[in-house]
């Protein structure tokens, strides 16, 4: 059976009530800054991305899902310690491989999310400073666009 995307807390109530308050509670925040207080980690999105959320699931992860600027939906999480698996991204990745992105090591995969021939999307995780980090960029097939995005995401935090 293949996976799904992220569900949407509204797309996931809508499925199963049960389900989205055992599973991923997600707790709606106001920004940026609201994420960071709460959970003392440092996550931040380019300021011309759109469509902005926020999120914290299950008290310890911090999720901002946005619009990039080539229209690509993209999510983005964080949590305290390194090496976790926040993704909660569960397809088969392909050409799998380790980049270099500055000065941190990140791993890139990419997916395919359904038979149309521009739907696949890259999956990067990487730590840093303490943390673990995760994006999800749909509609992404090129390394180097998938390399750009973490690089200026690092630099927001750095």
């Amino acid at each position: 059976a293949g996976a799904m995307a992220p569900l949407s807390k509204a797309a996931l109530e809508e499925a199963s009530p049960e389900a989205a308050s055992i599973a991923n509670p997600m707790k709606s925040m106001a920004s940026e800054e609201e994420l960071q207080a709460e959970l003392g980690i440092r996550i931040a999105v380019p300021s011309d991305a759109s469509d902005k959320s926020f999120y914290i699931i299950a008290d310890t992860v911090a999720e901002i899902d946005y619009t990039d600027t080539n229209g690509r939906s993209c999510t983005y999480r964080a949590s305290a310690g390194e090496g976790q698996d926040i993704s909660g991204i569960y397809y088969e990745l392909r050409d799998e491989e380790e980049l270099d992105i500055e000065g941190v090591s990140v791993s890139l995969g990419f997916a395919d999310i359904s038979e149309a021939e521009t739907a696949s999307a890259a999956l990067l995780e990487w730590s840093m400073e303490g943390s673990s980090y995760s994006l999800w960029i749909e509609g992404c097939e090129s390394r180097d666009e998938a390399a750009a995005a973490v690089s200026e995401l690092i630099g927001l935090i750095n």
